[in-house]
């Protein structure tokens, strides 16, 4: 298929998306919006997986702070959507550079460790800060978000969301082909081969971390107006994973994974059908004995979790040394 080809069918595609979200009822139009959003943060986080090579079990921090920093915004300082979503996605840049920095510096199970206690700190947070963030009981946007002296809607939010995540594929691939994106490739494949070459990992690695933070930032800000209210149960750890998962389903470092693994996950979990649970359910099925379903508990199942992750993590590494492998023997 060539590049005309290409675009034509993705112009054909987004036409029909806006046309349906313009003429569906309430639900499918949030069903939208919903996929929408965790396309664009699966596509911040394929930008660090896909490209980069590291994984994040902690990015859902992320978008908590770009909704909370939304949200603050517009109901205690009076700012405009438009400039609250800029503010959020500002800072939590900056916080994902801060953090890059002395997180890349530690590979495989470290780095998820660091990512996942990083998650925890800011949900613990926006508990415990009640003056700020209301602790458990959230913070409710009353203030309608509006562009331009224009209030948008739901519908509105999911037309945006639709040309946002359009939006995102198209960067993605222009990143991916750039030379950023050949440095982040390069970085993942061969750290050795990368650094014989004069390339900077931490930095390379760091703006990666940092396209990656400023998506769930953009994620956060559409979610709060979507939702209308917003808790720490809002941004659970679960999520993280979840949209971790949704990268990989879809396909690590391709354009349109994150869209697909999105929108699959969303599926999933409109159906009403909680992926940790059917997961629990069939391990203990499997086990039958009573012992065993005692021994399951949730403690249990979480270090078996732990377990397939840190896998996940030594398994992506392989590949990507094998890719980097093939790749040098394809140069010689």
């Amino acid at each position: 298929m060539t590049s005309r080809t290409s675009l034509l069918a993705a112009v054909a595609a987004l036409a029909a998306v806006l046309g349906y979200a313009a003429v569906a009822d309430s639900y499918a139009v949030f069903l939208i919006a919903t996929i929408s959003l965790t396309a664009i943060a699966c596509i911040g986080l394929n930008v660090l997986l896909g490209l980069a090579g590291q994984i994040s079990l902690g990015h859902i921090g992320f978008m908590a702070i770009g909704a909370y920093t939304t949200v603050l915004l517009m109901e205690k300082a009076g700012w405009p959507y438009l400039a609250a979503t800029g503010a959020g996605i500002v800072l939590v840049s900056i916080i994902g550079g801060l953090l890059a920095m002395p997180a890349l510096r530690v590979r495989g199970p470290y780095l998820a460790m660091v990512t996942i206690a990083f998650g925890f700190i800011v949900e613990h947070g926006t508990v415990e800060w009640r003056d700020l963030t209301g602790g458990g009981n959230g913070l409710v946007l009353t203030v309608p978000p509006n562009i331009f002296g224009m209030p948008l809607s739901e519908r509105g939010l999911a037309i945006a969301s639709v040309i946002l995540v359009f939006a995102g594929v198209i960067l993605f691939d222009r990143l991916k082909r750039s030379g950023w994106g050949y440095a982040m490739r390069a970085a993942r494949d061969s750290e050795v081969a990368t650094r014989s070459i004069g390339i900077d990992l931490v930095r390379v690695r760091t703006m990666a971390f940092v396209i990656s933070a400023a998506a769930m930032a953009l994620a956060g800000a559409l979610f709060a107006p979507l939702q209308g209210y917003i808790s720490p149960s809002s941004f659970p750890f679960l999520q993280s994973i979840l949209l971790l998962f949704g990268v990989m389903i879809g396909g690590a470092g391709s354009a349109l994974g994150p869209v697909i693994g999105a929108a699959a996950g969303t599926a999933v979990g409109s159906g009403g059908i909680s992926l940790a649970r059917v997961w629990a359910s069939a391990v203990r099925r499997v086990a039958g004995r009573a012992h065993w379903r005692r021994r399951l508990d949730r403690a249990t199942c979480r270090k078996i979790l732990f377990y397939i992750i840190v896998a996940i993590q030594y398994g992506t590494g392989i590949r990507h040394r094998r890719t980097g492998c093939r790749a040098s023997s394809g140069r010689r």
